[in-house]
């Protein structure tokens, strides 16, 4: 797991990080540019090791791709 995140760019790595704090309950769908902006000045908690320090992390992702309307198999297709 440590190694997929190390391989994941800055850009997607802000994503990452927005879409955990939208599952999380920090920001509503309609906040995403809000948090995509807080993510992209956040260097210390879109760290790989700081993800991986997160509980619930898998859960949390899942409940922010839901909140946008999507599902982790939307995903895993799109990037087929």
């Amino acid at each position: 797991m440590l190694a997929a995140l190390r391989g994941l760019n800055v850009d997607q790595r802000v994503e990452l990080l927005a879409l955990m704090w939208l599952g999380r309950g920090d920001y509503a769908a309609r906040e995403w540019r809000q948090a995509m902006a807080l993510a992209a000045s956040d260097s210390e908690d879109r760290r790989p090791e700081a993800f991986l320090a997160i509980p619930l992390l898998a859960d949390y992702l899942e409940n922010g791709l839901s909140e946008l309307g999507l599902s982790c198999a939307d995903v895993a297709l799109d990037h087929l």
